[in-house]
């Protein structure tokens, strides 16, 4: 199993980095690329939009199968990567309760928010964890993590990586 990384912000070699979250784009990217990023949001309109039926765990399973049905044998060589909404609380009920309100998604339960797997929330120890079971689960070792947060998540990321 591959560990987690940290990558500097510049690299010392160009990269090419493809992510999508299409069954076309996902099974190219399964058949040539080394890092594959996958999107649990929709752009296909141009915009953003946050629908919560492409975060569930089946959902992102689906997904990996198609980069997988592109990749075939080489599917264990390939970094998998998400950039996750992650919200830092204390209080992992009222944190969850508020990123439901706050991105419209009535009807949903605690936990399957929790277990999207491009949702992080709770504390550091909890959200570590949980980066931990996804990278057993799914495969996921590398994460893109906002610049908006880059303080704040200091300590996940020193706890991560040990240091």
């Amino acid at each position: 199993m591959r560990g987690l990384r940290c990558v500097p912000l510049l690299a010392q070699q160009p990269t090419l980095f493809l992510g999508g979250g299409h069954e076309r784009m996902l099974k190219l990217a399964g058949r040539f690329a080394d890092s594959v990023g996958l999107l649990t949001t929709s752009v296909a309109t141009g915009t953003m939009v946050a629908d919560p039926a492409e975060r569930t765990p089946e959902a992102v399973e689906r997904k990996l199968n198609w980069v997988r049905a592109g990749a075939g044998a080489r599917y264990d060589t390939i970094e998998l990567s998400l950039i996750p909404t992650v919200v830092l609380s204390d209080d992992r009920v009222a944190a969850t309760a508020r990123l439901i309100g706050e991105r419209g998604w009535q009807g949903l339960h605690l936990e399957e928010i929790w277990a999207m797997p491009a949702v992080l929330v709770g504390d550091i120890a909890q959200i570590a964890t949980t980066i931990h079971e996804r990278r057993n689960r799914f495969g996921f070792s590398y994460y893109v993590f906002s610049d908006h947060q880059i303080e704040e998540l200091a300590p996940l990321v020193a706890q991560l990586t040990g240091q």
